[in-house]
C-alpha cells in the first residue's frame, strides 16, 4: 500500500491580469494546483510563485481562433503556442491542449458527433507532435471534454484512444447536481475514463456543482467533501474548481469569490479542510506491447458544462 493526496486545485481568472484579492484568495484558501489560462501574463505567474513556492500550474492552452465551426491548422495552433510555452517554462510543466472541443453546441471549434471526434483527434495529433517536438521538456495534456450526454465524452474517448495514449496525461470534467456528487455518471465520472485508460495520469482541470440555488455554504461544504474523497484515487494528480472569479457575469454561479473581492464561505472551507494522505494501492506501470501486424480495417441532458470565456 502507498499512501496518496490529490492536490488541492482551482480553476484561476479567466483574465489577462489578476487583481490583488485573487493572490489574497490563492494563499488563503491554500491551493496547491492553479489551473490558468495561456492569456494570463507571465508577471501573474511571477507573483503567485513568490507568494507560493510550491504552487502548481496547469495551464490550458487557449487560441481565441477557435470559434463555431472555426479553428487554426495544426501548425499555425503550434506556431502561436510555442512561444508561450516556452515564456511560461520557468514556472509551469503541465499544459493542456484545448478546451472541452466535444461541446454539442460547437462553441469550442468542433461538436459532438463521431465525424467531430475524428477530426478533432487527427488536427490533436498533429498540433501535440509539433508541441512535444519544440517543447520536449513540456508535458501536453489531452483536454477535459464536456461530459455525459449530448457531449458524448465516452466515444469521444474511444474514437482518440491513440491520441490520448500519446498524451502526457488526461483531463477530465466532472459536473454534478442535486445528489450526483459520488455518482460514477457525474462527480466520479473520472473513474469511467480510468476504466478506458488505466496507466494514464488524470488531472481534473475543472469540477463543481451546477444545482440551481443550492446555498453557498452547502457548496462549500460539498466541495470539502469532494476534495477528499478523491485522495481514494491514485491516479488522479489534482482537481481544480471552477472557478476562482471571473470578469464574465455567466459564472457568478461558481466563483469563489465575487468582483470586488469578497470571498464566499468556499474559501475558508477548504482552508481548514484535513488534508490526510489516505493508504492506496498504487497505479499500474504500463509495459510495454509489441507492435501488431497492420491489417486492414473498415472506416470507421444534465446541465451544459461551463467553459470560460476569457475578457481581455
Amino acid at each position: 500500500m502507498a499512501e496518496h493526496r490529490v492536490r488541492v486545485g482551482l480553476h484561476a481568472r479567466n483574465d489577462v491580469r489578476f487583481p490583488d484579492p485573487d493572490y489574497e484568495l490563492v494563499r488563503r484558501a491554500g491551493i496547491e494546483t492553479l489551473k490558468t489560462m495561456s492569456l494570463t501574463e507571465p508577471s501573474v505567474y511571477e507573483r503567485l510563485r513568490q507568494d507560493q513556492p510550491n504552487l502548481e500550474f496547469i495551464v490550458r492552452l487557449y487560441d481565441d481562433r477557435i470559434r463555431r465551426d472555426s479553428r487554426p491548422s495544426p501548425a499555425d495552433f503550434v506556431a502561436r503556442m510555442v512561444p508561450l510555452v516556452e515564456r511560461l517554462k520557468p514556472y509551469a510543466l503541465k499544459f493542456e491542449i484545448h478546451n472541452e472541443p466535444n461541446h454539442v453546441e460547437g462553441i469550442e471549434g468542433w461538436g459532438a458527433s463521431d465525424d467531430n471526434a475524428h477530426a478533432f483527434r487527427t488536427w490533436y495529433l498533429q498540433v501535440f507532435a509539433g508541441l512535444k517536438q519544440a517543447c520536449p521538456w513540456a508535458k501536453f495534456g489531452f483536454p477535459g471534454l464536456a461530459l455525459n450526454n449530448p457531449h458524448r465524452d465516452l466515444a469521444w474517448l474511444d474514437i482518440c484512444r491513440d491520441a490520448i495514449e500519446a498524451s502526457d496525461w488526461l483531463g477530465c470534467h466532472c459536473y454534478w447536481q442535486h445528489g450526483n456528487m459520488l455518482n460514477d455518471q457525474w462527480g466520479l465520472r473520472f473513474k469511467l475514463y480510468h476504466q478506458r485508460f488505466p496507466t494514464k495520469k488524470l488531472e481534473i482541470t475543472e469540477f463543481g456543482d451546477s444545482t440551481p440555488n443550492r446555498p453557498r455554504d452547502e457548496v462549500a461544504q460539498l466541495y470539502v467533501r469532494y476534495y477528499q474523497e478523491l485522495n481514494g484515487f491514485a491516479y488522479i494528480g489534482s482537481a481544480s474548481a471552477f472557478i476562482a472569479s471571473s470578469p464574465d457575469s455567466t459564472w457568478v454561479p461558481f466563483v469563489w469569490m465575487k468582483e470586488g473581492g469578497e470571498m464566499r464561505s468556499v474559501v475558508h472551507a477548504v482552508a481548514n479542510m484535513e488534508r490526510k494522505p489516505v493508504e492506496v494501492l498504487p497505479t499500474p506501470t504500463p509495459t510495454p506491447t509489441p507492435t501488431p501486424t497492420p491489417t486492414p480495417t473498415p472506416t470507421p441532458t444534465p446541465t451544459p458544462t461551463p467553459t470560460p470565456t476569457p475578457t481581455p
